[in-house]
């Protein structure tokens, strides 16, 4: 009965850290060191709302992502020039240039294009 107990509470201790590392930001678990995270949201101009599944790339390093089901993107990068490419279907592109001296968080407001 001992042992049995100690498997369950084993098991638990298991489950209960992988909860923990799952619920982690991928911008905490992805980070490579001399990297930096690019993170923030994606919204429409007119409403404030976010954008679900909108894209952003970086052409200088090749990097991209993609907004999660709030919005929010995480996207790490190695110091220096980013030249950063937005989308979204309906929408107008939009391109920012930046030097990532530090973590950043952004909020890049997209609008609709006329139809």
């Amino acid at each position: 009965m001992y042992n049995y107990v100690k498997k369950i509470i084993a098991t638990v201790r298991i489950v209960t850290l992988l909860a923990v590392y799952s619920a982690l930001p991928a911008s905490v678990l992805a980070t490579a060191p001399g990297q930096f995270t690019l993170s923030g949201y994606i919204v429409d101009a007119k409403s404030g709302e976010t954008l679900i599944g909108a894209t952003l790339l970086d052409t200088i390093s090749g990097r991209g992502t993609i907004t999660n089901e709030y919005g929010f993107f995480s996207l790490s990068l190695p110091p220096g020039k980013a030249s950063l490419t937005c989308g979204y279907v309906g929408y107008r592109h939009k391109s920012l240039d930046l030097v990532l001296e530090n973590d950043t968080t952004l909020r890049i407001v997209l609008e609709e294009t006329a139809e």
